[in-house]
């Protein structure tokens, strides 16, 4: 049995990192104290460390877009996190929500243990393409932009020695240009990829480091670093240039 008390403050940045899930995977299956998992597309990796919150608890929550409503009826108080063999469960001075821990197997989005994690990602430093940090006015631009033009992804180009990225709606009569100076390490002249929207626009307080690699050209291999509160969230997304 493992047993924590999170302050409402702690707890409000659980439930915050825990809702980035929400439409991106059906379960979040935290071993140890870390989330490293794909998304239901299988195109994002995240890797999360919460064991200065939950220190090495396991907690394999299923069908977390629904539960989120219930974990955040708890927000505004301290709340004791309970895991035993079989079920968790959230109390606070109120209430006592006890959920029953699903076996592995049933879990659509399951825990990568650090050789699975290791062979499927990759990084050398020669194979940067860019580095760039992408601060929040940024991509709170480029996460409403996605909402109002109705488009899920940005386009990356690249011209000479830099790169632009910029989103087109579907009915080409809209067009945001968010950033067109960033230097690229390699000539990509005449290239361009396009890279989902959501490793930059999930809640986030500071800015967003994003660093782009080749993986076995034309793949690239998309790493974004950024933070909510104490917690680090870094996410690998893969894409191919065209």
């Amino acid at each position: 049995m493992s047993e924590i008390c999170l302050d409402s403050k702690k707890f409000e940045e659980f439930i915050r990192v825990l809702s980035i899930f929400k439409d991106l995977a059906n379960d979040v299956d935290i071993n140890e104290g870390i989330i490293r998992q794909k998304s239901n597309n299988t195109t994002m990796l995240f890797d999360i460390n919460l064991a200065h919150l939950i220190g090495n608890m396991n907690l394999p929550i299923t069908n977390i877009k629904q539960k989120l409503d219930l974990f955040k009826s708890f927000m505004g108080q301290d709340v004791t996190i309970e895991s035993i063999d079989k079920t968790f469960s959230f109390t606070d001075k109120y209430s006592s929500f006890i959920f029953k821990k699903p076996h592995s197997e049933f879990l659509n989005n399951k825990f990568l243990d650090l050789n699975m994690f290791n062979s499927l990602i990759s990084i050398n430093i020669d194979d940067r393409i860019l580095e760039t940090t992408l601060s929040k006015i940024i991509t709170d631009r480029i996460r409403i932009s996605s909402q109002v033009f109705n488009k899920d992804s940005i386009t990356i180009s690249f011209t000479d020695s830099i790169a632009s990225i910029m989103m087109v709606s579907g009915s080409k009569d809209q067009k945001a240009s968010f950033i067109s100076d960033i230097p690229i390490d390699v000539d990509l002249t005449g290239k361009t990829m396009s890279i989902q929207v959501h490793p930059m626009a999930i809640d986030h307080d500071g800015p967003i480091i994003f660093n782009l690699y080749m993986d076995n050209e034309p793949r690239t291999l998309g790493e974004f670093n950024t933070s909510i509160i104490d917690t680090n969230i870094r996410i690998y997304y893969r894409s191919r240039i065209d």
